[in-house]
C-alpha cells in the first residue's frame, strides 16, 4: 500500500495536517476513531467518502512515522560509476520502497530499472527487446561478447524473480533482500558488458 497515493497535505484543506485526498478528513481524526474502538465498517458507513483503501493508508502513514527506518539492502549499492544517472534514478526510487516496507513496489521498480538497462543496450546496438525472450536475448549476445558463460543471462533469471514478487509478495524479506542486493551489481554488469564490447 503506497499510502502517498491517497494521504496529500492540502492548504486549503487543515492547513499542515495530512488528511486523506478529496475530503476534509485528517489521518489524526481516522486514527483517533479507531482508537476509540470503532471498527472500518463504522467509518465506511459513517463517511461514505472513505474507502477501506484511505483507512489502510492512514494507518501505514501512521507506522511509517513511528518505525524504525528499515535500511534498503540495496542503499549501498546505487551509485556505481558504470550505471548510467537514469537507472541511478530508478534504484533510488527502488531503494526508497524498501526503506518502507513496501517490497512489491520496490521489486516492480527494480523489475523496471532492468528493463530500462537492457532496452537502452539493445537500442544502441540495434537488437530488438520488445518481448522477455528478446531482453534474454540481448543478454545472452552480450554474454558470448565478452566470452561468458551465462552470467548475465544468469542475472536476468534472478530479475525475472524479482518481477513476479512485484505482483504477489511471496518471497520471504530476507529473501527479498537478497535478490535486490543483486540487481545494482548485475545493472552495472550490462553496462560495463556493453561499453567493453563496442
Amino acid at each position: 500500500m503506497d499510502w502517498q497515493e491517497r494521504i496529500v497535505t492540502d492548504p486549503k484543506i487543515l492547513p499542515g495536517e495530512p488528511t486523506v485526498k478529496g475530503t476534509p478528513l485528517s489521518v489524526a481524526f481516522i486514527l483517533d476513531r479507531l482508537a476509540d474502538g470503532e471498527s472500518e465498517a463504522d467509518l465506511l458507513a459513517g463517511y461514505p467518502q472513505l474507502s477501506t483503501d484511505d483507512i489502510r493508508a492512514c494507518l501505514r502513514y501512521a507506522s511509517e512515522r513511528v518505525a524504525p527506518q528499515k535500511v534498503s539492502p540495496i542503499s549501498d549499492m546505487i551509485a556505481s560509476d558504470a550505471i548510467p544517472h537514469e537507472a541511478q534514478t530508478m534504484l533510488a526510487k527502488a531503494d526508497e520502497r524498501f526503506r518502507h516496507y513496501d517490497y512489491c513496489a520496490g521489486s516492480r521498480l527494480l523489475w523496471e530499472t532492468v528493463e530500462w538497462a537492457v532496452r537502452d543496450v539493445a537500442a544502441k546496438r540495434g537488437w530488438p527487446a520488445g518481448e522477455e525472450r528478446e531482453l534474454e536475448q540481448v543478454l545472452e549476445w552480450l554474454d558470448a561478447e565478452t566470452d561468458e558463460k551465462h552470467t548475465l543471462a544468469g542475472g536476468f533469471i534472478l530479475a525475472l524473480t524479482v518481477r513476479d514478487n512485484a505482483d504477489s509478495y511471496w518471497l520471504h524479506e530476507s529473501d527479498i533482500g537478497f535478490f535486490a542486493e543483486l540487481m545494482p551489481p548485475f545493472i552495472a554488469g550490462i553496462f560495463v558488458a556493453a561499453a567493453t564490447t563496442t
